[in-house]
């Protein structure tokens, strides 16, 4: 799996660039976190941008999940923003 998305990555990089996003990836299981982090060491040679969000008070449930996030923030083209859960009364407003 990890090879086929490399070449898919690679090959739709070459005509345009893209965005992959993925939402949750506290709940990510094994196989899709070393893909994503394979994807993600790959990106500064093709014109793509991975951007993921983790809940941080739920990531501690996912050890994985939880590696995958600190190894990535170990790499230098990767950056990230925390932002606070919304209230419910800030939902209702949206």
């Amino acid at each position: 799996m990890r090879a086929a998305l490399m070449r898919l990555c690679g090959a739709c990089a070459t005509s345009r660039s893209f965005v992959i996003c993925i939402d949750d990836a506290h709940w990510l299981d094994e196989a899709s976190a070393v893909a994503l982090f394979a994807m993600a060491e790959a990106a500064p040679q093709h014109a793509y941008s991975i951007w993921a969000t983790v809940r941080r008070d739920e990531i501690a449930r996912n050890p994985k999940a939880e590696q995958l996030v600190h190894e990535l923030q170990q790499l230098p083209h990767v950056s990230s923003l925390e932002l606070q859960r919304l209230q419910a009364a800030q939902v209702e407003e949206i």
